[in-house]
């Protein structure tokens, strides 16, 4: 079993930096999402129902992140810049990083229509999801 080296940087309370090593016996991996495979025909309209837990913190729900990405991923999976909309049925905000208030076209009720700007989103889906991205070493991966 081998171990790998990472170096972190401690402050201690008098203010000064030092170097600790901690050996770690596997590289975390961060977990895949799985990925919609896109159909051979370009879509006007993508409808996804996001689910909402009402009072249990529901930004922090990986279920409706990953429809989200998925969702996003979809729509921009074709080349060119065509019009295509992204309906969402849910009680809860869609994510406003990835679709934003500019892009809504209007709401009714639980159903929230998008025109995003597909330029923009590609560059949006290719960014790491998470820390979990952007904190593990390169060959952990």
């Amino acid at each position: 079993m081998s171990s790998s080296n990472r170096n972190v940087c401690a402050i201690d309370i008098n203010g000064g930096y030092g170097v600790a090593q901690i050996l770690e016996t596997e590289v975390p991996v961060c977990p895949s999402l799985p990925s919609l495979v896109s159909p051979g025909t370009r879509l006007n309209l993508i409808a996804v129902k996001l689910p909402c837990k009402n009072g249990d913190n529901w930004s922090r729900d990986v279920a409706r992140l990953h429809l989200q990405l998925a969702a996003a991923g979809l729509a921009t999976s074709f080349k060119g810049n065509y019009p295509v909309y992204v309906l969402f049925i849910t009680n809860c905000f869609p994510i406003p990083n990835l679709f934003t208030c500019k892009e809504l076209i209007g709401r009714e009720g639980n159903v929230w229509l998008y025109r995003p700007n597909l330029s923009v989103l590609r560059e949006k889906v290719q960014l790491p999801v998470g820390s979990c991205e952007l904190a593990l070493p390169m060959r952990g991966k």
